[in-house]
């Protein structure tokens, strides 16, 4: 059973997935218990096969809350699965199970961050004085890299971004 804060369709807002369709279950401390094969039959009623369902957290990590058997379920029933996490727990054994890994990058997380794929991002959330640092210790990882930032730090975020590959900026 897992806490069930919402099961609902929407468009993917930031990353690499940007404007596709995709299914957000968002699990949470407080929210109403209910049982993995009741999420999935949801999930499945709302979908067709190849549709991406995000697994997010609201108030702790999604990784602490025993997601494996919803992941495995539906990545069997042919849809593709996004998870966010905030990084700072180990991963999981079903790691490549999941189609694409949103990690939040921090300094003492302990995700595996060279278990993550091209495919894979790693979201910067700290403070911009500290995203040349993450754009250097990162730049090893083969994945996606991308930040959120608001428009009136376009300019700062655009001279620090622009000398790394395969940065993305997300303006709100």
């Amino acid at each position: 059973m897992l806490s069930v804060v919402s099961i609902k369709r929407g468009l993917r807002q930031e990353g690499p997935n940007i404007g596709i369709p995709t299914i957000f279950v968002t699990l949470g401390g407080y929210a109403d218990k209910i049982p993995t094969e009741d999420i999935v039959e949801t999930i499945l009623m709302m979908s067709v096969k190849n549709t991406w369902v995000t697994i997010r957290g609201q108030d702790e990590d999604v990784l602490s809350m025993g997601i494996g058997v919803l992941v495995k379920g539906l990545s069997s029933l042919k849809r593709f699965i996004e998870v966010e996490t905030n990084g700072l727990l180990r991963t999981p054994s079903w790691t490549h199970t999941v189609d694409r890994w949103v990690v939040d990058w921090c300094v003492d997380g302990a995700f595996n961050l060279g278990a993550l794929r091209a495919t894979d991002a790693l979201k910067f959330t700290g403070p911009l004085e500290e995203l040349d640092a993450f754009l250097e210790v990162s730049k090893g990882y083969p994945t996606i890299k991308y930040l959120v930032a608001p428009h009136q730090e376009q300019d700062r975020v655009l001279d620090i971004a622009s000398k790394y590959e395969r940065v993305r900026v997300y303006l709100c």
